[in-house]
Parts: C-alpha cells; sequence; structure tokens
C-alpha cells in the first residue's frame, strides 16, 4: 500500500476515499431539526393561557367592584320574596321579620340596640313596633335605670312567631350555602362590614 499525499498539503489518506462530510439528509419525513434547521422560537401555550386568565380576571374583579350593592339588593329582595311565602300564614312584613329574628334569642333590648341590630332608624323602628305590639307580639317596658330608653320584649306569642321566623332563615341560609366555602362566607362578611360602616 502506497500513501499518496496531495500538493495541498492534506493529511495522506494511504489509498482510502477522503471522507465526505457528514450532511443530513431531507425528506418528508424528517423534521427540523433533524434535517440540521434550527427550528424558530414559539411562544409556549401557557404563557397565552395565562394572560387570558389575568384579562378574566381583571374584567371580573372590574365587575364586581362596580356591581356590590346592585348584586346586593338583588339577593335580599330574592330573600325577602323565599321568606315571604315560607311565612305567608303569620302576614309578617320584611321590617318585622328583620325584628322578630333580632329578638329571637329571648334578649330584651332598647330601642336603640335594636335599630342597631336590625340596621334600621330608630324613626323607622317605632313604626314597625307599633304593629308588632298591636299584634301581641311584643311589650314596651321602661328601663328603670335610664327612664328615656324603653326596652323591648317579646310576650309567649311574640317568641313563638320569631322561633318560626329564625327557623325559615335557617332554611334558607342552609340551602343557600351548602356549596360556600368558609373562605368565601368570610369574604360576604367582608363586604358587608365594609358596607355598613361606609354608610354611617
Amino acid at each position: 500500500m502506497t500513501a499518496s499525499a496531495s500538493n495541498s498539503g492534506e493529511e495522506p489518506t494511504f489509498g482510502r476515499a477522503k471522507p465526505r462530510p457528514w450532511r443530513p439528509k431531507s425528506g418528508p419525513g424528517l423534521s427540523a431539526t433533524s434535517r440540521g434547521v434550527r427550528p424558530a422560537p414559539t411562544r409556549p401555550r401557557t404563557e397565552a393561557r395565562y394572560f387570558d386568565m389575568v384579562l378574566s380576571v381583571l374584567v371580573i374583579h372590574e365587575i364586581e367592584v362596580h356591581g356590590v350593592v346592585a348584586e346586593l339588593q338583588r339577593a335580599t329582595h330574592a330573600t325577602l320574596h323565599a321568606l315571604a311565602a315560607s311565612l305567608a300564614e303569620l302576614s309578617l312584613t320584611g321590617s318585622e321579620q328583620n325584628v322578630l329574628a333580632a329578638l329571637a334569642d329571648g334578649q330584651v333590648r332598647s330601642v336603640g340596640e335594636l335599630a342597631n341590630a336590625t340596621g334600621t332608624k330608630s324613626s323607622t323602628l317605632t313604626s314597625v313596633l307599633d304593629r308588632l305590639e298591636r299584634r301581641g307580639d311584643l311589650e314596651r317596658d321602661v328601663d328603670y335605670t335610664d327612664r328615656r330608653s324603653v326596652l323591648i320584649r317579646l310576650t309567649p306569642t311574640g317568641r313563638w312567631t320569631a322561633a318560626k321566623v329564625r327557623e325559615a332563615i335557617k332554611d334558607i341560609e342552609k340551602s343557600a350555602l351548602a356549596g360556600i366555602s368558609r373562605q368565601q362566607l368570610a369574604g360576604f362578611f367582608a363586604v358587608t362590614l365594609a358596607l355598613t360602616e361606609a354608610a354611617r
């Protein structure tokens, strides 16, 4: 075997054919990577989903912020309608139901305390108390520690009526809140407290 050297100064091949540089084959079955072509960078799908999610959260947040009072009013009307249907035989207004529910624990309260518990103005509460007193559901007593104050207590008939109201309220809460978590319920109370404080 004789060595053959080129004039170009390349390494002799000693009679063997000079190896060809490797080139990737191309064909319909080969991907861009296998053909030696670097694919163009693409945006991960999760990135698009993330921005969509953020946008939807911002939109929902904007709706919730500007629709809280409207939704609260709608829920209040729906709840009062459900209570009226459940307590139809008692012929009570929503304000009367509210007062009886506040007194259902049997505690004696002043008019001011009852107004605070029901979120009702004292002037408005007076007419509600008058109607309930005429029905025989409550009675007024003088607070001997402060004769300017009037104490409100339920009569035996009023205790029975208040128990019916409280039971109807519990039934609605049990049905409505069955799928609500503690965190969601805490958020609801935080919103109602903020609205109550802002209105004072």
